[in-house]
């Protein structure tokens, strides 16, 4: 099984990824998330991906993803096809480049001196906000 322990990473507090934070936070059907897996199977790596409409383009939204790079490629095979992909955060693979002052700006007011200057975010963390 992927790593999923909750603790204090490199850049500060970190959520629980545990199976039940996944089913909690991907598990509703009708927000359209899927779910692809490495080759050896979930215990291997998983990525947490879903299409949405831009304008005349589909793009597909990468959200998570633990273990096997090879889970990312298998989330960019699924159909349907689309036009590119986004991702925030560690890059999930070869082929990916960051796009500076494209993309989302996330703007937090600290609430306690403690927190990190920095968060290791992907777009599942703040896709709802």
């Amino acid at each position: 099984r992927p790593d999923t322990r909750m603790g204090r990473g490199p850049a500060g507090p970190e959520t629980d990824r545990s199976p039940e934070f996944y089913r909690w936070r991907y598990g509703l059907p009708s927000l359209g998330y899927r779910v692809a897996t490495a080759p050896g199977g979930v215990g291997a790596g998983f990525a947490v991906f879903r299409a949405r409409r831009r304008g005349p383009s589909v793009e597909r939204v990468l959200l998570d993803h633990v273990g096997a790079r090879s889970a990312v490629a298998a989330a960019l095979a699924q159909p349907p096809s689309f036009d590119h992909a986004l991702a925030v955060g560690r890059f999930p693979g070869p082929g990916w480049f960051p796009v500076p002052g494209l993309g989302p700006r996330l703007v937090a007011r600290p609430l306690a001196s403690a927190l990190p200057n920095r968060l290791s975010l992907n777009l599942g963390d703040i896709e709802l906000f």
